[in-house]
C-alpha cells in the first residue's frame, strides 16, 4: 500500500471517534500537495529555470568511459 492510502480508510472505516482527525490528514495531504507545486513552480519561474537546466551535463575525457585505473 502507498504512503497516504490509509487516510481515505480511516475515515470511512475509522468510526465516529475518527472522522474528523482522518478528514484533517486528507485535507491537509491535498492542500499541501498543491500549494508545493504551486510554489515550486512558481519559484522556477522566478528564477529562470529552463529545460536545459534540469538536464544532466555530459562527462568529458577519462570520466566518460567505464576505464578501470
Amino acid at each position: 500500500m502507498r504512503p497516504g492510502a490509509f487516510q481515505p480508510l480511516l475515515y470511512i472505516f475509522g468510526g465516529e471517534a475518527l472522522s474528523g482527525f482522518s478528514l484533517a490528514l486528507i485535507i491537509g495531504v491535498v492542500v499541501g500537495t498543491y500549494s508545493t507545486v504551486v510554489i515550486a513552480t512558481a519559484t522556477a519561474i522566478m528564477l529562470g529555470v529552463s529545460h536545459a537546466d534540469l538536464l544532466p551535463v555530459p562527462k568529458k575525457g577519462a570520466e566518460a568511459g567505464n576505464t578501470l585505473p
